[in-house]
């Protein structure tokens, strides 16, 4: 905004052309940066664009729904793509200095709109014809994750497996609630991606889960966290359980009707090989199949 000339407050460039009031009458609550708000700017600041190092920054899932409210075009895959030890986009951070703001560096990528996709034999490090091989495309299809509806005590809680994690998480509040044993109570601070550090409101915390394939328990260890991820959708199963008794040999596997539809209480990172879910099929319409351990 500062190099474009733009609105500061809502990032048009013809908002300079109008009143104040104007500006801040189309966007969301929340959306400016309330310490900037008992000033006489012309423009108050949002809370992406505010230099002050000393202002309240809100959690980032919250800059995230008063982005989509505001803008109506941000990509939903942007932040999922964002991917730290701990998943920690989904989490409340908050940053502990304000970056700089700096001009955009020339990209260092060469560019010929004409070129073709080169094919690498990965084998023999030689290019192959595109025209003799037939070539995959990924698919555009958003990601569905991998969950599992988990039974604590007389409470469920919703499993989210993290492959881009190494340790275990939990919602804090849901720990103590069925009673997991605390080995650390002091709060703890983890850092994620640009140095932004939060702090979990939760220590560490400890709990055996099984039965898995082997009628085993594994005592885990969990950092204690106040908001594990945002509330995911619901999907329901229905359909693709039909597909899946046809497709495979499921005897008399349990399939789960839905999942999701609510924030992750549990979440497993891929520390244990073990306790990694398998793929088991791939149904016709492009759907994994996973089995969970437990």
């Amino acid at each position: 905004c500062y190099q474009s000339l733009a609105c500061v407050s809502c990032f048009q460039k013809d908002c300079l052309k109008t009143s104040r009031n104007k500006c801040m009458a189309i966007l969301p609550e929340g959306f400016l940066c309330t310490d900037c708000m008992s000033t006489r700017k012309r423009r108050i600041p949002s809370i992406l664009t505010c230099r002050a190092k000393d202002h309240h920054r809100p959690p980032l899932f919250e800059v995230e729904k008063l982005l989509r409210s505001h803008l109506k075009v941000l990509d939903s895959k942007l932040l999922a793509k964002l991917k730290p030890t701990f998943n920690l986009t989904s989490l409340n951070l908050r940053p502990s200095k304000a970056a700089p703001i700096s001009r955009k560096p020339r990209s260092k990528s060469t560019f010929n709109p004409a070129a073709s996709v080169p094919v690498f034999d990965t084998n023999l490090g030689a290019l192959e014809l595109s025209h003799d091989k037939i070539i995959l495309k990924e698919p555009k299809d958003d990601c569905v994750y991998i969950f599992q509806q988990l039974r604590f005590g007389s409470y469920d809680g919703l499993c989210f497996y993290d492959s881009g994690a190494d340790g275990n998480l939990i919602r804090g509040e849901f720990a103590e609630k069925v009673g997991f044993k605390t080995l650390d109570p002091n709060n703890q601070r983890i850092s994620g991606i640009s140095n932004m550090v939060t702090w979990t409101n939760y220590g560490v915390y400890c709990g055996a889960v099984g039965p898995d394939s082997c009628g085993n328990f594994w005592e885990l260890a969990f950092q204690g966290i106040e908001n594990l991820t945002s509330s995911f959708p619901r999907y329901d199963w229905s359909s693709l359980n039909t597909e899946a008794r046809v497709s495979c040999p499921l005897d008399s596997d349990v399939l789960p009707p839905s999942i999701g539809g609510q924030p992750a209480d549990v979440l497993l990172g891929f520390k244990i090989p073990a306790l990694v879910p398998k793929l088991e099929f791939s149904l016709p319409s492009g759907i994994g199949l996973y089995r969970c351990p437990f």
